[in-house]
């Protein structure tokens, strides 16, 4: 779509290559870079759209919480967060692949794990949103302000 636009806010290591792979599809003047770090940097601007992507796991539960309401705290009414992650089921047993990747989240990370989207949508429900929906099963959901 010409007409959107899009702000990446992520660790600046991590935006020196994004920068690279922005410069070479000549999008620049469309996709802005925000370096910082969401534990103690402030999200600049508003927005319509926000996409956390596989972030959940490397945070516990509190962290994920607050990181959700500071999102929503940054869109505009009816904005929408969409939160792309590997989801356990509401037992945490399965699905099989998702289930060995908690294990080795649990063991390469100082506090990070798998949940499941009824975690997620606690979390949105109580940042203030106020419609909810499961997007893709045990991967994806979304949040309207």
């Amino acid at each position: 779509h010409p007409g959107l636009s899009a702000t990446v806010f992520d660790l600046p290591q991590t935006l020196r290559v994004t920068k690279d792979h922005v410069d070479r599809a000549g999008l620049g003047d469309r996709i802005h870079l925000q370096a910082g770090n969401f534990h103690v940097d402030a999200f600049q601007g508003s927005y319509d759209l926000a996409l956390m992507s596989d972030i959940l796991h490397y945070q516990d539960g509190s962290t994920n919480a607050a990181l959700v309401k500071k999102v929503f705290a940054c869109l505009t009414e009816g904005g929408r967060l969409i939160i792309k992650d590997r989801f356990l089921d509401p037992a945490k047993t399965s699905p099989a692949w998702t289930t060995a990747f908690a294990v080795h989240i649990l063991v390469n990370t100082e506090c990070g794990e798998c949940f499941t989207i009824q975690d997620s949508r606690q979390w949105m429900e109580q940042a203030g949103f106020r419609i909810v929906e499961e997007l893709e099963p045990r991967a994806m959901i979304q949040g309207t302000k």
